[in-house]
């Protein structure tokens, strides 16, 4: 048995706007085959304490599994309304991006208009398209008015997906910090006669940066956060939307103003910074609460920072089974064809090809290993049109990569090399990347 002490988080007054993020499903259909095609000799395919208010929680203590017995004093009844509307139920739209079972939406309007000029060498068709040559100043010319980086090799950064009744408290490292770009997802339950628990966002020296406290006898989730000992003014505002013996699904996403907190899918409230957001070290978990799943991830570039193709992007874990990779991106108008593949042995095989070819219609996927091209595949239509955004993911199966276009199933294709030996992300020929992101789930127990 352990002791556990709690204090309340000091008297603070906000009001929380609200967003809402729509409905849109989509529905896949069909898996496809390969016509047996060759591609012929081609190389291009492709974490309580007094919180600040003087009176004191009390001492809970913990019995066992996971239930706590507490007595307590309120915290204040601060008490602000706010309005939610639900996020729906998309698992793709078409301006989202989709990682596991989090809902999370971007909107990046920023297809610029830079021009490429194109010779291509042979992809294995007899046909030879070949290497890429950028003509102008580099700069990105659309909405965003972000001036696009060169190509070349870019981190990775690794999602972390941890899973199935996690015991608390329990404290997750923040491997690369939690700045703009990342997001923490917390899908867990309440157990049945909760008082509380909370969600922290903590320094390597025990400052809490974002203190996220649900109280079910108050009915308020308090926000928070404590400097050298000394918690801040709380804020109580927007009422509670959880219950005790419910599931919960929390996102925290990082922000240049603040933390972005959503519950259920419902935009809850933006906590602004009181102090720079580079401190945080580690994710903690406290309370009467149950961890079903932690998701721990990042955009690979941001919003606004669109990224010129070619480009290679080192996978630091590979591509096991059950972790996905998701592209945002924008075809050049000129382009006849591009490519997305997964790469191994240092770029000298692809694993998967993903190659649309514009004015044949088609999408062809293949494989490069030992040196030659497999046979193609070349059903299912070609889902992408020139100069429009489109998100590609890439689920790795058991027996395939799982390709979805635009919220749409497109095709399973199937493993010809294991996926632990992909290396490597490399887009080729004109295209635009807004973002790329990578989720892995490395972890369960």
């Amino acid at each position: 048995m352990t002791g556990r002490s709690r204090e309340s988080d000091g008297d603070g007054e906000y009001e929380v706007d609200s967003e809402y993020y729509g409905d849109s499903e989509y529905d896949g259909d069909s898996e496809y085959e390969g016509d047996g095609e060759y591609d012929g000799d081609g190389e291009y395919e492709v974490d309580r304490e007094s919180d600040g208010d003087g009176e004191y929680d009390v001492d809970s203590e913990y019995y066992g599994d996971s239930e706590y017995e507490v007595d307590r004093e309120s915290d204040g009844d601060g008490e602000y309304e706010v309005d939610r509307e639900s996020d729906g139920d998309s698992e793709y739209d078409v301006d989202s991006e989709y990682y596991g079972d989090s809902e999370y939406e971007v909107d990046r309007e920023s297809d610029g208009d830079g021009e490429y000029e194109v010779d291509r060498e042979s992809d294995g068709d007899g046909e030879y398209e070949g290497n890429s040559e950028y003509y102008g100043d580099n700069e990105y010319d659309g909405d965003s008015g972000y001036e696009a980086v060169e190509p070349g090799n870019i981190p990775f950064t690794l999602a972390l997906d941890v899973a199935h009744n996690r015991p608390v408290p329990y404290h997750l490292p923040l491997v690369n910090g939690f700045v703009p770009g990342y997001e923490v997802v917390v899908v867990g339950q309440v157990q049945h006669g909760a008082d509380r628990f909370h969600i922290n966002l903590e320094s390597s020296t025990q400052d809490v940066i974002f203190h996220f406290n649900p109280r079910f006898n108050d009915g308020v989730i308090v926000r928070n956060s404590k400097f050298n000992g000394a918690w801040g003014a709380e804020e109580r505002g927007g009422g509670l939307q959880m219950r005790p013996g419910q599931e919960f699904r929390i996102n925290i996403v990082a922000e240049h103003d603040g933390y972005r907190v959503y519950v259920n899918g419902a935009f809850f409230t933006l906590y602004r910074h009181r102090q720079g957001n580079s401190l945080v070290h580690q994710l903690l978990i406290d309370g009467n609460v149950s961890i079903r799943q932690l998701v721990y991830y990042s955009t690979l570039l941001g919003i606004g920072y669109p990224l010129r193709s070619d480009c290679n992007i080192a996978l630091q874990h590979s591509l096991p089974p059950g972790s996905e990779i998701t592209l945002v991106g924008t075809p050049q108008p000129h382009l006849d064809r591009f490519a997305v593949n997964l790469e191994s042995a240092g770029g000298a095989e692809k694993a998967l090809h993903f190659n649309p070819r514009f004015n044949d219609g088609v999408v062809v996927r293949n494989s490069f290993l030992n040196g030659g091209w497999g046979p193609e595949e070349r059903d299912g239509g070609l889902p992408l049109r020139k100069g429009a955004k489109f998100t590609l993911n890439i689920r790795c199966d058991p027996d395939g990569y799982r390709i979805t276009v635009n919220g749409r199933f497109f095709t399973l294709f199937r493993h010809r090399q294991s996926s632990h030996m992909v290396t490597s992300l490399t887009v080729k020929e004109s295209v635009i990347i807004n973002s790329v992101s990578y989720k892995s789930q490395i972890v369960s127990f």
